[in-house]
């Protein structure tokens, strides 16, 4: 989503000549292997984790996410719904507050 970028997490990726690799599932980008990338930053976005009706997308996104944590063991770093997704991957709860 444009309104949902990495903003200065690029900008410092960028300043010390970090390969920063963006995509956006809600455009239509597609998820790509990660053998190649060192760790995964998930970013925030208008949705909640629990709408895979509305955004089927999530589905895949938390599949990745759980490959990526448990199975390559890879860093990760959660913004806002990114860490409400990992904790759904790696079978917890993200729920609204009463």
């Amino acid at each position: 989503m444009t309104s949902q970028n990495p903003g200065i997490f690029r900008d410092f990726a960028e300043s010390r000549n970090i390969a920063f690799h963006e995509i956006d599932l809600h455009a239509g980008e597609s998820i790509p292997e990660l053998n190649d990338f060192d760790g995964l930053w998930v970013m925030g976005g208008s949705m909640n984790v629990w709408e895979e009706d509305q955004y089927p997308w999530l589905i895949e996104e938390k599949k990745t996410i759980r490959h990526a944590v448990q199975g390559l063991k890879m860093p990760f770093l959660g913004i806002c719904l990114g860490h409400q997704l990992l904790a759904e991957a790696l079978g917890g709860e993200a729920k609204k507050t009463d």
